[in-house]
């Protein structure tokens, strides 16, 4: 049998490569020696069943359908084949207008070819086979050719070939099934599909002309078998589907549609692909090259991108949709850098991002989740500015990596480490929430926390493996702790803020070099606020050293002012360092402002002899001055109005100040001692006395000395040690609603002006016990409490002087008990006693 070359031949299965030209000679002389009128326009209709259709002579004898079969054989740019009683095998090379495969019939082409010459149509009701060969061919410049009916194209081998012509292509409308392997388009073809095309069997490349694929209908691939799509393709409306089992892999540029797989089926990008504005419900992979997204991508499935797969970003690109787009060890998330598309890019994250790999250099927006949930591979964002709305997650034992040259600015936005999992921090994180849940931590490595436009919060654990930079507002809600040797630098005038805790240990510091530094949270621990590099320093919060080695504060000349609380824990010791700058609390021995409440030891650099802040000394508690290796406070002498002194919890303290002076609040508690040295005069304010305030007692062996009430109240069940005079109030127990006993050992003097308190409750009343002297004038004030119910006849002493009483009081008031009894004031030699008598 003889045989002829088509435009396509031996190109036909290999996509890149392009059609051999028409060899025309041969077709000339086949016409001259068959003497056959092909020119001629004609409608041939094969009805003779199973045969042959090839030129005469036949080589075999039995062509049922050639040129010697009276002028009946179509071959010729104007001739319309009909096959309808076939079936018919082309196994040399035809050329026709226009192709009829009737229902039920078939056409098997090959090892010949038929060439549909011109804008003619395919009509197949029936099948057509192209078998190993030159295959189907569309040869008019530029025509469009519909291949339409109730039908299947089967290409059935890998060098099977459906294709079109060089120059100007053709363009193939399909609106059937196209299934198999092989070859469809051959560089040479344009191709609209409204119907199915389908790799089955093995590989189908479908390779077109530059105008692409218009795919309305469905282009897909079944089980073990891969369609390859190479060239634009304009999807909108169509679908792209990989079936179980199937693989698509995409060359081309993909502009609208559906993207979607069943089972194991897998759709592939390749560095030449650009996704746009496509909708994915299966899985699309990017494998160990690369792909590209443009426009809007709703993406209800899993975007993969494998092990050192890298996808691109070109444009501003919004991913949308409940999918997920996993990044897998070393694969990459970047904009645009290859050739296939402009350079440069965008994402504004609306789905759900995860894994382990980078996402490098790519400026993104993340208003939904981006989770790092790979155990084995941080997810890192590297090398851009991100804005995040919406939550950025370490979780499954995971670290999510901000690198050092990544800054997220995250106002409204939660950056969080969950149970397990770690942030690790390098880059800078502006605004919004830091937060962990259970074991999680966010760790920085020498990271920065930007404030200075709008808060940073802090929900959780923030632990610093190295250096941490602040600046502005830090809403600290959780705990900050302090590495070996870490730091925190103030890079810009940073406030603290906040319910939570930072941890400074030994070695570890804040420092600002000239920086200011506001505290209004809790700074505890050890180490240096100030450092080498020292910072004015303002306190309106707390800070506590409560660790066995020193906390020093070091300010510059801008100098450290407490408005807040310093806290020492027994065994502690707090230093304030005033060589660099003062400690501006404390000028000429006033110390003003601010609350101290001390444990262990405070170090200042100066002596306090007058008190304006709230003091309070606990157990071993101590103010020591360092200059002068003396407890600071040896000679304080005045407690102002704004002052509070407390004694508490069996401390000791001694002033040998020959005159104390209280103008605020002084308390003694229990089992704790207040010693002075001279005189106390209270001018104002309150002195609370449940354990011992010794007057003039300094040394254990003196007399007391005088206690002068000027105004004000003194109270407390305790004991005093000195000669009182009051024109104030003194009240036996703790409050006038809390009943007990003050022992003055000395003198007793009331004057007209003074107030003695007296209370009553339901099982106990006050007392005021002299040992000495008491002369009495002014006001006896009762308090009763409404449970108090006492019989008639009841009497209550209320005051015994072991030295004699002299006196009246000159005023009583609160003395009616109800309306049918009341007290009257009985005097003795040495008591008084109120006693219940009948009457209103």
């Amino acid at each position: 049998m003889r045989t002829r070359t088509s435009p396509w031949s031996a190109a036909g299965s290999l996509p890149g490569r392009m059609p051999k030209a028409w060899n025309r000679a041969v077709l000339l002389i086949l016409i001259v020696l068959c003497g056959a009128a092909a020119a001629r326009a004609q409608t041939s209709t094969w009805t003779g069943g199973a045969g042959n259709w090839e030129p005469c002579p036949s080589q075999n004898g039995d062509a049922l359908w050639d040129t010697c079969s009276g002028g009946n054989y179509p071959d010729g740019p104007t001739d319309n084949a009909v096959i309808d009683g076939g079936p018919v095998t082309v196994n040399y090379g035809v050329s026709v207008a226009n192709l009829t495969v009737a229902s039920g019939d078939s056409l098997m082409i090959g090892p010949g070819y038929v060439d549909i010459a011109g804008s003619g149509a395919i009509t197949n009701n029936g099948s057509i086979s192209i078998a190993p060969g030159d295959g189907l061919g569309l040869t008019g410049q530029g025509a469009t050719v519909v291949l339409s009916g109730s039908g299947t194209v089967s290409l059935t081998a890998s060098n099977s070939f459906f294709g079109g012509t060089p120059g100007t292509p053709p363009t193939l409308v399909n609106q059937q099934t196209i299934t198999g392997l092989g070859s469809l388009g051959g560089e040479v073809m344009n191709l609209t599909n409204q119907g199915t095309i389908q790799a089955s069997g093995g590989m189908l490349s479908v390779h077109t002309a530059a105008a692409g694929i218009v795919n309305t209908g469905t282009m897909e691939a079944d089980a073990a078998s891969t369609l390859w799509v190479i060239g634009p393709t304009a999807n909108k409306g169509g679908t792209i589907k990989a079936l179980n089992g199937g693989t698509v892999t995409l060359d081309g540029n993909v502009t609208g549609g559906t993207l979607t797989t069943s089972g194991s089926g897998v759709i592939q990008l390749t560095q030449a692909s650009i996704l746009k504005n496509v909708t994915n419900n299966g899985l699309v992979q990017v494998s160990d090259n690369a792909g590209i997204v443009q426009g809007a991508i709703q993406n209800y499935g899993t975007i993969q991108v494998k092990s050192a797969g890298t996808l691109f970003f070109t444009g501003n690109v919004t991913l949308t949709g409940t999918g997920s787009l996993l990044l897998s060890d070393t694969s990459d998330l970047e904009e645009n850098s290859s050739t296939a598309a402009p350079s440069g890019g965008s994402l504004t994250n609306l789905s759900i991002i995860h894994g382990g790999g980078t996402i490098y250099e790519l400026p993104f927006t993340n208003a939904a989740t981006i989770t790092a949930d790979n155990k084995m591979y941080p997810l890192t964002l590297e090398g851009s500015t991100a804005r995040n709305p919406g939550l950025l997650r370490a979780s499954g034992g995971a670290t999510l990596n901000i690198a050092s040259s990544e800054t997220v600015e995250n106002t409204e936005g939660l950056i969080r480490a969950e149970a397990g999992s770690k942030v690790a921090l390098s880059g800078t994180v502006s605004g919004g929430t830091l937060a962990t849940l259970g074991t999680g931590v966010i760790e920085s490595d020498n990271g920065t926390l930007d404030g200075t436009r709008d808060a940073v919060n802090i929900g959780g654990k923030l632990a610093l493996a190295e250096n941490l930079t602040l600046e502005g507002t830090i809403n600290n809600g959780g705990t900050i702790t302090m590495g070996e040797d870490s730091c925190i630098d103030l890079a810009e005038p940073t406030t603290l803020i906040g319910s939570g805790t930072m941890i400074l240990s030994e070695n570890t510091c804040i420092y600002g070099s000239g920086v200011p530094l506001t505290n209004k949270s809790t700074i505890e621990g050890a180490g240096l606020i100030g450092d080498s590099n020292p910072m004015p320093i303002t306190n309106d919060g707390t800070i506590y050293a409560n660790a066995s080695t020193p906390l020093t504060i070091t300010p510059d000349a801008g100098g450290f002012s407490n408005q807040g609380e310093l806290a020492i824990a027994e065994g502690s010791t707090m230093i304030i360092d005033t060589l660099g700058g003062p400690f501006k609390n404390l000028s000429k021995g006033v110390l003003t402002g601010g609350l101290y409440n001390l444990v262990g030891q405070l170090q200042i650099g100066e002596a306090i002899t007058a008190n304006a802040a709230e003091i309070t000394l606990a157990g071993p508690a101590q103010i020591y001055n360092t200059y002068t290796d003396a407890d600071a406070m040896a000679g304080l002498a005045l407690n102002e109005k704004k002052g509070t002194l407390a004694i508490e919890a069996g401390k000791t303290f001694t002033t040998s100040a020959q005159k104390f002076t209280n103008e605020g609040n002084v308390t003694v508690g229990e089992l704790s001692r207040f010693v002075i040295d001279g005189a106390y005069t209270q001018d104002d304010g309150v002195t609370a006395v449940d354990g011992s305030l010794e007057v003039g007692n300094a040394t254990g062996k003196e007399q007391p000395k005088a206690l002068t009430l000027v105004a004000g109240t003194l109270e407390g069940a305790g004991s005093i040690s000195a000669h009182i005079t009051s024109t104030g109030a003194v009240t036996a127990g703790d409050s006038t609603d809390a009943p007990g006993t003050l022992k003055v050992t000395g003198s007793y003097t009331q004057d007209g002006t003074g107030t003695l308190n007296i209370s009553f409750d339901a099982t106990a009343h006050s007392e005021l016990e002299v040992i000495g002297k008491a002369k009495l004038s002014g006001t006896l004030n009762v308090v009763l409490s409404k449970a108090f119910a006492p019989p008639a006849g009841k009497k209550y002493t209320i005051l015994e002087a072991s030295g004699g009483v002299t006196g009246h009081f000159s005023k009583s008031t609160g003395i009616k008990i109800d309306s049918t009894k009341h007290f009257e004031i009985e005097y003795s030699p040495d008591d008084v006693k109120l006693v219940v008598e009948s009457g209103p």
